[in-house]
């Protein structure tokens, strides 16, 4: 903060968030191994197939600029905290319910 005071005259664009703790590797072995393993059992989708059809269901799509458009792409789980992670599990899980699948 005392190095605000030293900046000279212009424009300046400051940004404060709150450090975030990212998914842990045992939700994810458990997302991979336990939850996406067990829907494949029952659908006969490979687990990568299943990782892209739920991100695209239940992750907001991430807009990226590029030259005049904002192009929207897959958003990754990569970038969910701990809890956020653990909400989209829960919706894949709401979701195998519907076809009789208990994780």
């Amino acid at each position: 903060m005392q190095q605000l005071g030293r900046m000279k005259d212009g424009r300046f664009f400051i940004k404060i968030e709150r450090i975030r703790a990212k998914r842990s590797d045992q939700q994810n072995r458990w997302y991979w191994g336990v939850v996406l393993a067990t829907i494949s059992e029952h659908t006969g989708h490979t687990p990568n197939e299943l990782h892209v059809i739920y991100k695209r269901m239940f992750l907001p799509a991430e807009e990226i600029p590029y030259r005049d458009k904002k192009i929207k792409v897959a958003n990754t789980t990569t970038k969910l905290d701990k809890g956020e992670f653990s909400e989209y599990i829960e919706r894949i899980r709401a979701e195998a319910g519907t076809m009789g699948v208990k994780i």
